[in-house]
């Protein structure tokens, strides 16, 4: 028999897969996730269609029904595809709340845009969660998910984690660390940094490895996800009472052109201690100084080279000067010494 952990790996497609192969593909994502589902009891139906819409399907968890939707496309889903899943169950019984699940995540502007309505009935969850789900348990991720929504608003709150462990000059990486209570209050010595998107997550991790590393300093570097501006006042009010006493939070936000507006928002809607450092217009600025749209400057350059843009960046803070950049860039000297600060405390303690 197939376990779900070798169902869930079959899954995964080459990037020039046919349209036959994505349909196919889409007919056993249902089957593994009834299988899921099943498997914890929660009495799954895949692949409901009432009349004049389509819903892949409905659950029950803690004798309350949920309505279910999934997809699995090439690019993060945008605002109007959850508007439509949130208008199907709005029209369902009052107190309904729908999961819609998009394995290739979500646009920061969708989760954003959610966010901000009112009237929240839908929970988002992504690949990095049905992954987790394996181990972890669907029904497990779905009440940490369901009381940082009650409690904070969060519509999207991120199970997962990265973890990098620095010290003695070696890196050691974890990927799909839990944050929930067992997890985030199980890890001395950490310092957590939140951001925006996963992207983010990638560059500040190579960066804060390098300084750490550089200053021969050891710490547990938590990276966490927001998935949009927005989300980052919630998920940091939800994570931090989690969190060992005193350990440092580090929110990491672009200014999108707006800083005052940008730092105004998050300060009067976090009411946890943290450090806030707001990168004008977007953190890729601190590589691309002096560019209007950074991101897309990288890209560009990122394409010349051959490279996937990952690769690129991570090449370039492998090359950095790190000297210069504090020199250069005020804001990245004042990030550089929050981190070694943060470290040193740590070791106090």
């Amino acid at each position: 028999m197939v376990s779900l952990r070798e169902h869930f790996n079959s899954l995964s497609l080459s990037p020039d897969a046919s349209a036959t192969e994505k349909r196919r593909r889409g007919y056993a994502f249902e089957e593994f996730l009834e299988a899921l589902l099943a498997g914890e009891k929660l009495d799954p139906r895949i692949r409901l269609r009432p009349t004049g819409e389509e819903i892949d399907g409905s659950f029950v968890l803690d004798q309350r029904i949920y309505l279910l939707e999934a997809k699995w496309h090439a690019k993060p889903l945008p605002a109007s595809t959850i508007y439509a899943f949130k208008g199907k169950v709005d029209g369902k019984l009052l107190g309904t709340i729908g999961v819609f699940i998009s394995m290739s995540g979500y646009s920061e502007e969708a989760i954003d845009a959610l966010t901000t309505g009112k009237g929240l009935n839908v929970l988002l969850m992504d690949g990095n969660d049905i992954e987790a789900s394996i181990n972890h348990g669907f029904a497990h991720i779905l009440r940490v998910k369901l009381r940082a929504a009650a409690e904070e608003g969060a519509v999207f709150y991120p199970f997962t984690s990265t973890i990098s462990t620095i010290s003695d000059d070696k890196v050691t990486e974890e990927s799909a660390v839990p944050t929930d209570e067992s997890e985030l209050g199980g890890r001395e010595n950490q310092i957590v940094v939140l951001c925006e998107g996963h992207s983010d997550t990638t560059i500040l991790n190579r960066l804060v490895q390098r300084i750490l590393t550089r200053e021969s300093l050891s710490s547990n570097l938590r990276l966490i996800a927001a998935q949009g501006k927005q989300g980052i006042p919630r998920i940091a009010n939800a994570i931090y009472p989690l969190l060992p006493d005193s350990t440092p939070l580090i929110i990491v936000a672009d200014s999108d052109g707006n800083v005052e507006e940008t730092e105004r928002n998050i300060k009067e809607q976090v009411t946890v201690p943290f450090q806030l450092f707001i990168i004008d217009p977007e953190l890729e600025a601190w590589f691309a100084p002096g560019v209007a749209n950074p991101k897309l400057e990288l890209k560009e350059k990122a394409r010349v080279a051959k490279q996937p843009i990952a690769e690129y960046i991570d090449k370039k803070i492998e090359d950095l000067d790190m000297n210069e950049m504090m020199k250069n860039v005020p804001d990245f000297n004042i990030f550089y010494n929050s981190i070694i600060e943060a470290a040193a405390r740590n070791r106090k303690k």
